[in-house]
């Protein structure tokens, strides 16, 4: 490789670098979990948890949702941005995640059956309730509104920000009767637990 071919991009030097094997592909912190690496102002390794939501006996309404649209054809032209989620109804737990593609929901649809699950659906054409089944996604589609509200009164989120949104309304979501500061310094605390060695 001559200097003529090196990496213009901070994205192609992480994967040169990778491919040299000083940089890693892959980090697991302290706990167990991956991290993952995201590029922004500075590159930084984050812990991302996947954490399961509803069990046994539980129901969960899933859904996906288009994040950045034009109302009315008007405005700035944007790359479309779906977001795949669900929330248990009895826990009220809730999980968002960007997804590439839509073809990428769809097959999680598929994936229901194949792991042991009945999936109910609804044809909101037709009714809001399935009148046979009794199933319904009003808990997801109020998970949406809330979210796009938020969205809507900061005039949107600059797409490099949309995960750590994403993030933050979870965070807000799981803890809405809470001191969100004591919990916020409670997660701190754990976190990083405090160094005694001075």
């Amino acid at each position: 490789m001559d200097l003529w071919n090196l990496p213009t991009t901070e994205k192609d030097a992480v994967a040169f670098f990778q491919e040299k094997g000083i940089l890693p592909y892959q980090r697991i912190c302290s706990n167990g979990h991956k991290a993952k690496l995201y590029f922004g102002k500075q590159v930084f390794w984050k812990e991302r948890e996947n954490k399961k939501i509803g069990g046994k006996g539980k129901i969960l309404e899933i859904d996906e949702s288009l994040f950045t649209k034009r109302k009315n054809n008007c405005g700035r032209v944007l790359p479309q941005q779906w977001i795949f989620g669900g929330i248990c109804r009895e826990t009220k737990e809730v999980f968002l995640v960007e997804v590439s593609d839509r073809s990428y929901c769809w097959r999680a649809y598929n994936a229901i059956l194949d792991n042991g699950y009945e999936h109910f659906t609804v044809n909101h054409s037709s009714n809001f309730v399935d009148p046979s089944t009794h199933a319904h996604t009003q808990g997801i589609e109020r998970l949406w509104g809330s979210a796009k509200w938020r969205n809507k009164r900061h005039r949107g989120t600059a797409r490099h920000h949309l995960e750590s949104y994403l993030a933050e309304f979870m965070w807000r979501n799981t803890y809405h009767n809470e001191d969100k500061f004591k919990v916020l310094l409670n997660s701190i605390a754990n976190h990083w637990p405090s160094q005694n060695d001075f």
